[in-house]
């Protein structure tokens, strides 16, 4: 008797530059507990200045660290979250003029900071680094069906280059917040590992106690980003003839009509993706990439000439 065929496993592309979402069930899920946690994140917030607050969420998505980063400048206004029994950390981003204004009216001001400096003295950091310990309190415990975490005291950062909570290509959960106060407004943003609601996002009920190892697709998922492909950076194309082909030998010098200071391709897995344009970085070739290309275009060739070595 012949044994049925098996399917061949399908296979599923991954997009490096955005994660996999959350999915629909999950998200409703999500929804509901932060219509629950928004009024009590805003009464924390209201019990330190003194003034109603309002806060609503503009998106709460999946994303890698590296899209964070990169919309943040120095300086910025952070608080580093250490979480227990974690390696990685959480992050908390608060704007700029936000964050003077709440620094004002934590001071007993009504939000106006005026024309003062646009970084925070060691007591200001201290200070809005109580609101902020307290708002993580507030969102530990709405977040405890879905993800268990405690976090630890908070460290005030400006310099986005020092902010490494996660590696740059790790998924993180962004909750992005507008608050309003009275003439005080801004926007703020909760950045949490992923790895922390891991077990809740595969469809699990609330935090497992007493699973260790983590989700199959999370380690998955961490294999290829760590996937190597190689990289060449070569000059474009061109052309000689077949008798100089024939006679090649060390010592000959071609002409190849390219600028000295012209683009190179760049191939990424031996896909012609970009052309940059070769300079010095910190004493090392450094390779500027200018635009993508469409890798099914021929790449345009040149003849090159044959010249008598110097």
């Amino acid at each position: 008797m012949t044994a049925p065929a098996t399917a061949a496993p399908e296979a599923l592309p991954y997009d490096f530059r955005r994660p996999p979402w959350i999915g629909r069930e999950r998200r409703a899920v999500l929804d509901g507990i932060h219509t629950r946690l928004l009024p009590a994140l805003g009464q924390v917030i209201t019990n330190h200045i003194r003034q109603t607050v309002t806060l609503t969420l503009r998106e709460a998505v999946m994303v890698t660290f590296g899209e964070v980063r990169s919309a943040l400048a120095t300086p910025c206004v952070s608080f580093i979250v250490p979480l227990q029994d974690h390696a990685a950390a959480g992050l908390v981003v608060i704007d700029p003029t936000l964050a003077m204004s709440l620094v004002d009216r934590l001071f007993g001001g009504q939000g106006d900071p005026g024309d003062r400096p646009a970084t925070l003295t060691p007591l200001e950091q201290s200070v809005l680094g109580q609101l902020v310990q307290g708002f993580l309190a507030a969102l530990r415990n709405g977040y405890k069906e879905v993800a268990s975490f405690a976090p630890g005291a908070v460290r005030f950062e400006e310099i986005v280059e020092r902010i490494e909570v996660v590696d740059r290509h790790d998924r993180v959960y962004l909750l992005a917040l507008d608050l309003q106060a009275g003439g005080t407004a801004g926007a703020l943003s909760i950045i949490l590992p992923a790895p922390l609601l891991a077990e809740f996002v595969q469809g699990a009920q609330g935090p497992a106690a007493t699973a260790s190892a983590e989700p199959p697709r999370v380690l998955v998922e961490a294999h290829l980003r760590s996937a190597q492909v190689p990289v060449v950076v070569r000059l474009p194309g061109f052309r000689i003839s077949a008798r100089d082909g024939a006679a090649l030998a060390p010592g000959q010098v071609f002409e190849t009509n390219h600028s000295f200071h012209g683009n190179v391709e760049l191939h990424v897995n031996g896909r012609r993706l970009f052309v940059g344009a070769l300079g010095r970085q910190q004493g090392h070739v450094g390779l500027r990439v200018l635009a993508p290309v469409d890798p099914t275009t021929p790449t345009p060739s040149r003849v090159m000439r044959r010249t008598e070595a110097p």
